[in-house]
């Protein structure tokens, strides 16, 4: 193997590094470490103390990124929708940044009895 493509072959195997990310909670005060990942960015979610057991998403360490959980407004009836420790039903969690927003939807399931 020449030099060049021995360089070549090194430069295409690329270098991995691991980074460490803090997440943290401004609702519970809760912290979180990952590892960058290949594959994009993932979010990790906690069950938070601070909003009743939602499952809400960590935010970047020392933003200000404020989490804000919606109650359903629409009938229930059989459908099995997820509750808060304080029993209200849940429809979706907003995290609002200075440089955007996301919503995770927490989509009911609905129930069907068939007869014959």
């Amino acid at each position: 193997m020449s030099n060049g493509s021995a360089q070549s072959a090194a430069f295409n195997a690329g270098i991995v590094i691991d980074v460490d990310r803090l997440w943290q909670c401004n609702s519970c005060g809760r912290q979180h470490i990952t590892k960058a990942s290949r594959d994009g960015v993932q979010t990790p979610l906690h069950q938070c103390v601070g909003l009743a057991g939602t499952w809400v998403p960590f935010v970047p360490a020392h933003s200000d990124a404020i989490i804000r959980v919606e109650e359903r407004q629409d009938y229930i009836g059989n459908d099995m929708v997820f509750h808060d420790a304080n029993g209200r039903p849940i429809m979706s969690v907003y995290t609002m940044r200075e440089d955007g927003e996301d919503c995770h939807i927490l989509a009911p399931t609905t129930t069907v009895t068939f007869e014959s």
